[in-house]
C-alpha cells in the first residue's frame, strides 16, 4: 500500500528543453564511442563454454559487463543453455514482438524499419533507443540481471547504431543527496509494487527515458513538492545523458553481457544499418513463485 501522505503527479520529459538537448547530443549526434576502460575481454570457443561459463560469472562480478570474441555462432539452445547458467531467461511476452523471437525468450534486434516513434519498434528500426534499465517498471525482483547480447551480423561503426553502456555509479555521482533522497522515494507508474527510481542504499536505478509519453509518478517523502519531484526526474535524466558514455564495438560471433543493475543501455541513431544482434534478458534465479515472471506490457521491456 501506498502512504496515505503520498504526493502524485505526471511528468512528459521532451517538455524539458534541457533534456531534449542532452538526449540529442549523445544520440543523434554521429559519434562513435569507445570502449568501456574496465570491460572484461576474452577470446573462447563456442564448444568449451562450460569451461569459461565461471570466468564469465567472475568477469561480471568485477566490472559488470564482459565481451566475448567466439569462434563460431551459438546455437539457439547454447545461447539458451548460458543464459541458465547465469539465471533464469526470461520469456518475451509481450504482443508487440512476438515476430521477433525465437524459442520464447531469444529477441532478434535488427531492422525491419527504417524509423520508427513508436516505442515497441524503435529496436527493429535505426531509430536511436533512449537510455533506460530493462524492465524499468516492473518489481525489482522480476527485472533482468543481465542482458545478454549475441551479435550475428555487425553492421559499420560508419552508420552509427551503437549500443553505449553509462554506468549507474557514475550517473549516482553527479546527483545530489537531496536529489538522491527525493528519488528513492519516487516511483512511476500506477503498480503499488512499482521499485523506487534509485535504491535508497546504492547506485541501482529503475529508470528509462519515456520521451514524449506522459509518466505518472508517485512520492512518498513527505516535505516535497509536485514541482521538485518533477525537477529531480528531469535533472536524472540529464545526469543519465552527461555521465560518461561507453560504446560496444561489435564484430561478428561477439557476445556481450550486461549487468542491469550497474548500467544504463541504449542505443544511437543509425543510418543504412543492417546489424542484427539476439538478446535474452536473464533474472536472478529465485524460490519466490513468479519471480522472474515477464510482463507483457511493452513500456516495462
Amino acid at each position: 500500500m501506498r502512504p496515505t501522505n503520498a504526493i502524485s503527479g505526471t511528468v512528459i520529459l521532451d517538455a524539458f528543453e534541457e533534456v531534449v538537448k542532452c538526449r540529442e547530443a549523445r544520440l543523434h549526434v554521429p559519434r562513435w564511442y569507445s570502449e568501456f576502460p574496465g570491460v572484461s575481454r576474452a577470446a573462447r570457443r563456442c564448444t568449451e563454454m562450460v569451461d569459461w561459463v565461471n570466468e564469465l560469472r567472475a568477469w561480471l562480478n568485477k566490472s559488470g559487463v564482459a565481451h566475448i570474441e567466439l569462434d563460431d555462432q551459438l546455437t539457439t539452445d547454447r545461447f539458451i543453455a548460458l543464459a541458465s547458467a547465469l539465471g533464469n531467461p526470461q520469456p518475451e511476452t509481450s504482443p508487440e514482438v512476438a515476430r521477433f523471437v525465437d524459442d520464447g525468450v531469444v529477441l532478434n534486434l535488427s531492422p525491419t524499419l527504417e524509423w520508427s516513434s513508436d516505442r515497441a519498434y524503435e529496436p527493429f528500426s535505426w531509430s536511436a533507443v533512449r537510455l533506460h534499465s530493462e524492465g524499468s517498471a516492473r518489481p525489482s525482483a522480476q527485472q533482468p540481471k543481465y542482458i545478454m547480447l549475441h551479435c550475428v551480423e555487425p553492421g559499420s561503426p560508419t552508420t552509427g547504431d551503437q549500443t553505449i553502456l553509462v554506468s549507474m555509479a557514475d550517473v549516482h555521482e553527479r546527483l545530489t543527496d537531496e536529489l538522491v533522497g527525493i528519488l528513492s522515494a519516487v516511483r512511476l507508474g500506477r503498480g503499488d509494487d512499482a521499485p523506487p527510481l534509485v535504491e535508497p542504499s546504492s547506485p541501482v536505478f529503475s529508470f528509462r527515458d519515456f520521451g514524449g509519453d506522459e509518466i505518472r509518478w508517485t512520492c512518498s517523502q513527505t516535505g516535497v513538492s509536485p514541482g521538485q519531484v518533477v525537477q529531480s526526474i528531469v535533472d536524472l535524466a540529464i545526469a543519465m545523458y552527461t555521465a560518461p558514455c561507453f560504446g560496444v564495438h561489435w564484430a561478428r560471433h561477439a557476445l556481450v553481457v550486461i549487468d542491469n543493475h550497474r548500467f544504463f543501455h541504449g542505443r544511437t541513431r543509425g543510418v543504412g544499418v543492417h546489424r542484427h544482434l539476439r538478446r535474452i534478458r536473464v533474472g536472478q534465479r529465485t524460490d519466490s513463485p513468479g519471480g522472474n515472471s515477464s510482463s507483457s506490457r511493452s513500456e516495462e521491456r
